[in-house]
């Protein structure tokens, strides 16, 4: 419910699920993951996020642009910018 009236939760939510998934890795392996979300709810941050701190396990982060307006830090190509 909080997440409804502080929006900014949402992106640190998103992360911090994905933290959990690591931790229920039952075999002690080093999975591969592909982020994909949308520019809608804070997901750009939470992929970016997921690649800063975790870059040896996240491979790739997709996001679906549903505005007009272009992600900051990603080219009109897709492409993330270093």
């Amino acid at each position: 419910v909080s997440e409804w009236i502080i929006q900014y939760k949402k992106g640190l939510r998103k992360f911090n699920n994905f933290e959990r998934l690591l931790e229920q890795d039952p075999t002690g392996q080093i999975m591969q993951y592909v982020y994909v979300g949308d520019t809608g709810e804070l997901d750009q941050e939470a992929g970016e996020t997921m690649l800063r701190e975790y870059p040896e396990v996240v491979q790739a982060v997709f996001l679906h642009v549903i505005s007009s307006d272009q992600p900051s830090s990603f080219s009109p190509s897709g492409l993330p910018i270093p």
